[in-house]
């Protein structure tokens, strides 16, 4: 967990201006987000541009977009035939998100700026 200067600090920052102007923030704690066919740009941040929606990626395809669930079944299994379905079965996956949950809500469960996540 990344609770440096160019980690949760910088959530810290956000919340402190938050509660200074007297706005709330929503945390997402995670994402499942599952992008659209890529098309274009680099091949490290590839997106579809194409107006529109529906995803024609099969389901249960790993993302590379936005990080989030994926990013847990990548970095933290080191098996490259897992699913985006396993972030909610995997226990390591499941270790690691709740060290990061719980990390998140004991930090800020006291600031008035969060409004809930």
């Amino acid at each position: 967990m990344n609770t440096g200067d160019n980690g949760l600090k910088k959530l810290d920052t956000v919340i402190r201006l938050a509660e200074k102007h007297k706005l709330f923030v929503l945390l997402s704690l995670t994402n499942n987000w599952n992008p659209r066919p890529l098309i274009d740009g680099p091949a490290t941040s590839k997106r579809d541009v194409t107006p529109g929606t529906g995803n024609k990626l099969p389901r249960n395809t790993l993302s590379n977009d936005f990080g989030g669930m994926d990013v847990y079944v990548r970095e933290f299994v080191g098996n490259p035939n897992l699913k985006h379905d396993h972030f909610y079965t995997d226990p390591t996956i499941l270790d690691h998100f709740l060290k990061y949950t719980t990390a998140v809500v004991s930090r800020y469960v006291e600031n008035t700026g969060v409004f809930a996540w």
